[in-house]
């Protein structure tokens, strides 16, 4: 990633980092790295990043870098392209180094048992007269 990221160095990219643990949440790269395949991170500005805005209702498009958001577009565009275009894969964990998965967490959302409702009985008929 070092050499598909240099021709933007002057735009102050900050690199990436691969991830290696299985554990979701904290990154949209976990979940490549959760199912065994390569998880790249890339690295943010720090510019207004863990702020008392950040992820909060203050957090809102009209605080976004306009000029930022189109660098980090061409940037993504250009690595997507760079490793598409590669002549072997990414490298992959060998099964004897692959991370374990994580423990499957219990859901939070199960339903708890219920049975299902009776059918009502039918009204007894009414006789005319």
């Amino acid at each position: 990633m070092r050499k598909i990221l240099e021709p933007f160095k002057e735009d102050g990219v900050a690199g990436t980092a691969p991830s290696r643990g299985r554990n979701l949440g904290g990154s949209d790269n976990t979940s490549f790295s959760n199912a065994g395949l390569p998880g790249i991170g890339m690295s943010q500005d720090p510019i207004e990043y863990f702020t008392h805005t950040w992820h909060t209702n203050l957090d809102t498009y009209e605080r976004i870098l306009e000029d930022d958001v189109k660098k980090d577009a061409v940037i993504m565009a250009w690595s997507v392209y760079q490793l598409a275009m590669r002549d072997d894969l990414l490298p992959r964990f060998t099964k004897d180094k692959m991370p374990p998965k994580p423990p499957a967490e219990p859901s939070t959302t199960s339903q708890p048992d219920v049975k299902p409702a009776s059918k009502p009985a039918k009204a007894p008929r009414r006789r005319k007269g």
